[in-house]
């Protein structure tokens, strides 16, 4: 998980702030963004096989012993990791698809 979180905190916000968001000629090298498209979406199953991986991984409680009964693990993970892992699930262009539907249905309050 190490590799997918490194690319989102860093070349991702390069790629928003210097490809997505440019003033000019967008970028029409058809290769990069083939390329750029399979980086994301292994991205993006990256964190949604961590999300069902958590569902079935073991902790340690209060006390260092290993918990692994998967009830109690899914439990513990479901009031604590989950609904960041979740977040992280959802793919940057879905949250820009709702944005822009959002101001496409009401284009006064913009």
């Amino acid at each position: 998980m190490l590799v997918p979180l490194i690319y989102t905190g860093t070349i991702m916000p390069y790629e928003l702030a210097f490809h997505d968001f440019r003033i000019g000629e967008p970028i029409a090298n058809a290769e990069f963004k083939l390329f750029h498209f399979a980086v994301r979406v292994a991205i993006d199953l990256a964190f949604l096989t961590d999300l069902i991986v958590s569902f079935f991984a073991g902790f340690y409680n209060l006390y260092g012993e290993p918990v692994v009964d998967l009830r109690t693990i899914r439990w513990h993970y479901t009031r604590t990791f989950f609904f960041f892992d979740l977040i992280a699930c959802i793919p940057p262009e879905a949250i820009s698809m709702v944005a822009e539907s959002d101001t496409e249905a009401n284009p006064e309050r913009y």
